[in-house]
């Protein structure tokens, strides 16, 4: 996971935020960072990169009428280029395939991602932000709205760097914390003012105002009956096989967590055969309990 600010001025006569402070605050990469500005927008985002499958580089284009910052790993590159007619999978990268996804599907376009993502677009035309992160969370997007401007990224310390003013700490939300209820931190952060983007929710800001919606939708899959046990069973390997086939385009070494249980050892069985040159990284973890 790399990282990235983005800021956006709304209103004629505002200027966006620097977003250059925010380059400590995201993930260290031997690659460096890249930040760019002019009178409309700003970004710095790093240039880690950690699907092998990517292109090398995944730069915006910052003139273009669609501005995309994009940290993904999408597992459904493949169907996306089908979809789309964008030729094999392999000739473009998770941006690539999401922005033709948003010129055919608007803003619709997130419900049609699988995968590890958090992206900020900015269409220039339309004057629209539209950003979001995966259902569950697992690359989390948050963001500030200011005066005639707005601030989103991957980490709420990297846009609290880019503010002029360090922003109060949220002391409701860390009493909650300390108390054991973590359930603010999915639409608020530590920092007063600064928001998140619950998972499976996109933000869209436009000339119309700021709302948060819901695009990922659970009840619209549908269920599969079998009537053997041993179907259900070999449909379980099927796609277990290949979520796991997905989940090994990585750039670095692949490590599995081991609990000791049936499920992890039943990923870390189900990585071998995918990868059967490249070295394997396990980790065993486990928690202590006390009955009382």
């Amino acid at each position: 996971m790399g990282g990235f600010v983005l800021s956006v001025a709304l209103e004629t006569g505002a200027a966006p935020l620097s977003t250059a402070p925010a380059a400590r605050w995201l993930i260290p990469d031997a690659d460096g960072y890249e930040s760019w500005a002019d009178n409309e927008l700003a970004f710095t985002r790093s240039r880690f990169r950690a699907d092998r499958a990517e292109p090398a580089d995944m730069a915006p284009t910052p003139g273009a009428d669609l501005v995309c910052l994009f940290d993904a790993r999408l597992d459904n590159l493949d169907i996306l280029a089908s979809q789309l007619a964008s030729g094999p999978a392999r000739e473009f990268g998770s941006r690539e395939a999401f922005l033709s996804g948003y010129r055919r599907w608007g803003l619709a376009c997130t419900e049609h991602l699988r995968g590890e993502f958090a992206f900020a677009l900015w269409d220039r035309t339309q004057r629209l932000l539209l950003a979001a992160g995966d259902p569950f969370g697992l690359r989390p997007l948050r963001f500030c709205r200011g005066e005639g401007n707005v601030l989103v990224g991957s980490r709420a310390r990297a846009l609290a760097a880019c503010l002029s003013q360090h922003p109060e700490w949220d002391r409701d939300v860390l009493t909650r914390y300390l108390d054991g209820d973590s359930s603010s931190f999915l639409t608020h952060t530590v920092y007063r003012g600064i928001q998140a983007v619950p998972p499976g929710h996109a933000l869209i800001v436009s000339p119309d105002g700021t709302r948060i919606v819901r695009y990922f939708q659970p009840e619209r899959f549908r269920a599969e009956r079998y009537r053997r046990f041993e179907d259900y069973a070999e449909r379980l390997y099927e796609l277990l096989s290949a979520a796991v086939v997905r989940r090994c385009r990585a750039a670095s070494p692949i490590a599995v967590g081991l609990s000791g249980g049936v499920d992890s050892s039943s990923v870390a069985s189900l990585v071998r055969p995918s990868r059967p040159r490249r070295p394997l990284r396990t980790s065993c973890h486990w928690a202590a309990s006390r009955q009382c």
